[in-house]
Order: structure tokens, then C-alpha cells, then sequence
């Protein structure tokens, strides 16, 4: 997600769609954090959440702190989850809230004023149920020993597997991700090339598009489409029509269709250069296609890579071939060689359907002797 500002929401959703323009979902991996970050002195917000503060938390809500150089504690509010449980058992004043937008707990303690961050088994649900339901990779996990049990013998929380086995049995019980393609293999393709890039003054990035026809054909108001990351905003084009956006078969893209100017053509082997904005568009775009036609370059390239993976790939969907043009009907001529006219250099007659050229004088003589007085007339 984007905010009304072009500021992007540094959540997991908005830097999946990032990382989606420029890799496949099956090579993202969801971070996920088995410790806290912390704040005391918190202003606002609702139990804390979306509240302001400039200290970060410290002593028993900072167990897991670096030191600086003079071996003095660094405010971080960073703890193992199972010291946060620990806490909770002990202080009936921090309590845990859940944010039903990030989908993640918190702690709060009203009293202190602390905020801290926190993961538990409703959270790892909605990360499995995340990783599954876009084909990621699966999860990174820092650190594992901040994952906890509870010590019945101790009546207290401890190191423990809690959260890591619930990761490990769900996603190994959902098998492998899929080898996807963010580029449409079953389209006819075109044979024509895109130089995408541009200058990037935040939060705008001013696109160049370079495209050059190698179609054989000249093109007038053609449209070009190429699919953007959600986590970009595209502003618009300058020159030619309205740009036009719809959704892309993959719910992290958006398909935007630009169109050349209508009064400029495109010749073949020739390069015209589209202009335009897009907001936040740090990973590119990908699957270009010229009025609805894949491009062959991209094509071919996405089709030689997940072979390469050992994926079965459609073949290249070419234009069909134009019908060869029948040959012009070979006019026959009518014969006007007469055996009793007198001939001279340079006459010419039709005998039998072909021409012949006069070598001298004659008369009678017939046609077809190569050392004769008539030479065939060949094209």
C-alpha cells in the first residue's frame, strides 16, 4: 500500500509488490523477527499503536541491548519473545492488542508508557497463511532463540520452538512453491525492442521508454502495455491518449496502456521515445507487449530461464506467415512468323509461342537452328 502522499507503507505487503517487479514470488522469503523493539514515553496513538515517541526502551524492557563503546547500554527496546511473556505474567499492566490492519500483536503498558512489538501464534498464522496464499518462498526467521515454551516447572517462559514448529509443519505440509512467470507466454509475439529507463527525483521517477520496430511494417497509434509493481503509482504519459490501467493477471501488478502519438508513424527499424512519471517506481516494469503482441526479446529470454528450471514451456506463439502472392499469368502470344515473308536484321517474329530475333536476311528458313538466321529472345 501507498499512501495519498506517495510515501510508501514499509509493511510487508508494499515490499512484496517491490520486490515483485524486479523476481518471481517463489524467490521472496518473508522476514520474520522473534524479538521485540520498544519505546517508553509514547504520546498518542491507540494503546500505543501509531503513537510518537523519541525514547527507546531500556533496562528490563531492553534485555536483549547492545553495548557502545564505554560498555553503556544502546535503547533499543529489543527483547527474546519469551522475556515479553515473561513480563506480562509478572506486571498485569502490559497487555497485548492486536492490530487487525498489520495483522500483529503489540505489547502496552499504560502505566510506563511502552510500546513494544511482538509476534505470537495468531501472528505466524497470518504470515503462513501470506506465504502460502502468494507463492513466496517461504520465511527467514532472526533469531531462534527468541522463539519460547512454557517451563510448567518453572511457571515461567523459556527458549523454546513454539512458533518455528508451527512454521515448519504448515509450510512443509504445503510442499513446494510454484515456479511462476511474470511474462505471458501464450501470445502472439512481435518483433520489436524496449530500452525502459529514466531519472528518479522523489518520489517521481521520469520514464524514458525507447521503442524500436522490427515488425517489417510501419505502425501509426499503436499501443504499448507493460505490468507495474503495486507499490508504484503511475501518474501519466506525455503526448499521445489517456493512459488506460487495469489489473494484471497477478494481483501484485497493474497493466498500464500507453499509446503513441496518432500523428507520428513508426517505421520499420525506426525508434520513438514515450515520456512519463511513475511515483515510487524503484523495481521497473516487465511484460511489454506492442498493440496486445509479447515482445519476442522478453519472450524468449523467460522461456529459455524456466527451462532452464526444468518447467515445460508453450512454444512461441509467431505471427501466422503472410500467403505467398501467386505469380502474374505468362501472357501467350500468338504466332506471326510467316514462312513466305522476306526478314532482315533485326525483325522480330512468334513461333510456337516464343520469340525469335532476326541474325540477316532470309526467307524460309526455319526457326529453332541455333546457326540458323533466328535467335531466341530470352528474358
Amino acid at each position: 500500500m501507498v499512501n495519498s502522499g506517495a510515501v510508501p507503507t514499509l509493511g510487508f505487503d508494499w515490499s512484496m509488490n517491490y520486490y515483485r517487479g524486479a523476481v518471481q514470488s517463489e524467490k521472496i522469503l518473508m522476514g520474520v523477527p522473534f524479538y521485540t523493539r520498544g519505546w517508553t514515553n509514547v504520546q498518542g496513538g491507540e494503546n500505543g499503536l501509531h503513537g510518537s515517541s523519541k525514547t527507546p526502551a531500556t533496562g528490563e524492557e531492553n534485555l536483549w541491548c547492545d553495548l557502545d563503546e564505554n560498555g553503556n547500554e544502546i535503547a533499543a527496546g529489543a527483547n527474546p519473545l519469551w522475556h515479553v511473556l515473561n513480563l506480562m505474567e509478572k506486571d498485569s499492566n502490559y497487555k497485548k492488542y492486536w492490530d487487525p490492519v498489520g495483522c500483529v500483536p503489540h505489547v502496552w503498558n499504560d502505566v510506563t508508557k511502552t510500546f513494544l512489538t511482538f509476534e505470537d501464534e495468531q501472528s505466524i498464522q497470518e504470515r503462513i497463511n501470506y506465504v502460502k496464499n502468494n507463492n513466496l518462498g517461504g520465511v527467514l526467521i532472526w533469531v531462534m532463540h527468541g522463539d519460547y515454551d512454557y517451563d510448567e516447572e518453572k511457571q515461567e517462559y523459556t527458549v523454546g520452538d513454539t512458533l518455528t514448529t508451527m512454521l515448519y509443519d504448515q509450510l512443509t505440509q504445503a510442499g513446494p512453491t510454484e515456479i511462476t512467470s511474470d511474462v505471458d507466454l501464450d501470445v502472439e509475439v512481435a518483433d520489436f525492442d524496449v530500452d525502459f529507463g529514466g531519472k528518479y527525483d522523489h518520489p517521481n521517477y521520469y520514464y524514458s521508454i525507447n521503442i524500436t520496430n522490427h515488425t517489417g511494417e510501419a505502425l501509426k497509434g499503436f499501443t504499448l502495455s507493460f505490468d507495474l509493481p503495486k507499490s508504484a503509482i503511475f501518474q501519466g504519459s506525455y503526448g499521445g491518449g489517456t493512459p488506460v490501467i487495469t489489473d494484471a493477471k497477478d494481483p501484485a501488478f497493474q497493466t498500464v496502456t500507453i499509446q503513441g502519438p496518432a500523428w507520428k508513424e513508426l517505421n520499420d527499424g525506426e525508434s520513438m521515445e514515450l515520456t512519463g512519471s511513475i511515483k515510487l517506481n524503484f523495481a521497473g516494469v516487465k511484460n511489454f507487449k506492442l498493440n496486445g503482441k509479447a515482445m519476442k526479446s522478453e519472450v524468449e529470454a523467460e522461456r529459455a530461464r524456466l527451462q532452464r528450471l526444468g518447467v515445460e514451456v508453450p512454444d512461441i506463439v509467431n505471427p501466422p506467415e503472410k500467403p505467398e502472392e501467386p505469380d502474374e499469368p505468362v501472357e501467350e502470344l500468338e504466332d506471326t512468323y510467316d514462312n513466305t515473308a522476306v526478314y532482315t536484321a533485326g525483325d522480330t517474329v512468334v513461333y510456337q509461342g516464343k520469340t525469335y530475333v532476326c541474325k540477316w536476311w532470309t526467307q524460309g528458313m526455319a526457326l529453332g537452328n541455333e546457326n540458323g538466321p533466328w535467335q531466341l529472345q530470352t528474358k
